[in-house]
């Protein structure tokens, strides 16, 4: 890791001292090549010790389970079986919600059904078979709570004019949905 750190910092150091009064698109390409190395070298080993994680994660559990009699061991695969399938579940469950949510934002007039999934993902409520209950309900919630996610009829020729919108207005619409992008993120690391 520290190897691609020292190459980036070397290409950034080299493009210091080349850089005078006008800077170069050449430089700053260079550069930006030095980082995209560095990132993918980074991402390459992130895979492999996952990979290696993985081995050792199985490794560990043949050694648990060595001395356990053969109905240990199948409860305990029955158990990792299941947790396993609740995550896929839940997973296919989120993509269902996110097609149906953004759906429905989209026809009610938003300018960015994704935002609108991201801001009322965790309000959702599922029935048995996993599919949203409520999409109605939280869209009408989020119109209410942010209305400037859903700015009319969509096709409007004068779509702002007159407009006096300020930062102040804006800002804690906006502080909500980068929060609720940096809670989806942290969700999809998890998972």
């Amino acid at each position: 890791m520290s190897d691609n750190t020292d190459a980036t910092q070397d290409a950034a150091d080299q493009t210091d001292a080349t850089r005078g009064d006008d800077a170069k698109d050449g430089d700053d390409a260079a550069l930006k090549d030095a980082g995209k190395r560095a990132l993918e070298s980074e991402r390459s080993a992130r895979r492999a010790a996952e990979k290696s994680l993985k081995a050792l994660e199985t490794r560990i559990a043949e050694f648990e389970n060595r001395d356990k009699s053969d109905t240990e061991r199948l409860t305990a695969e029955r158990d990792r079986l299941a947790k396993d399938l609740e995550a896929r579940e839940a997973k296919l469950r989120d993509v269902n919600a996110r097609g149906v949510v953004t759906d429905a934002a989209t026809k009610a007039g938003a300018i960015s059904p994704s935002a609108v999934f991201a801001l009322v993902r965790g309000d959702l409520e599922y029935d048995a078979d996993g599919e949203p209950t409520n999409v109605d309900a939280v869209i009408a919630a989020a119109k209410k709570d942010e209305p400037k996610l859903f700015p009319g009829a969509p096709g409007k020729a004068d779509a702002g004019a007159g407009s006096t919108t300020t930062e102040r207005e804006i800002k804690p619409g906006m502080d909500r949905l980068t929060n609720a992008y940096a809670n989806l993120e942290r969700n999809k690391r998890r998972g």
